[in-house]
């Protein structure tokens, strides 16, 4: 009886492990929606990170970009009395975020980090 229990036990515990393994690993990479908004034509400079490797990037607002296996955002406004508005958007199979924040006049800027399934944003 006792060694018909400790058989059962076992085999679930190898199926639970085995199921969150296949969950895992069925887990596609995140996608990253980013978007900036303010006075049409105020430029930014930034940068972000790609699986690892830094790209930079510059442009003019309103500005958008879609990625995949993103980990952080940079923004910078070259002139400090402009504003914009971020807004990101990390969509996993299994989890999203949404973060909004305004850079406002006299903030050079943000910095945005995904980890944990989640994002943390601060200002410059």
């Amino acid at each position: 009886m006792k060694k018909s229990i400790i058989i059962a036990v076992g085999s679930l515990t190898m199926l639970l492990v085995v199921g969150i393994a296949l969950l895992w690993l069925r887990r596609g990479p995140a996608a990253t929606r980013v978007e900036l908004a303010g006075v049409a034509g105020s430029p930014f400079t930034g940068y972000y990170v790609r699986d690892g490797q830094h790209v930079a990037v510059s442009g003019v607002l309103p500005w958008s970009f879609h990625g995949v296996g993103i980990s952080e955002f940079e923004f910078r406004k070259l002139h400090p009395e402009d504003s914009f508005t971020f807004t990101a958007h990390y969509d996993e199979p299994s989890e999203a975020a949404e973060q909004v924040m305004v850079v406002p006049p006299g903030a050079p800027g943000l910095r945005d980090i995904f980890h944990d399934h989640g994002m943390h944003t601060e200002k410059l």
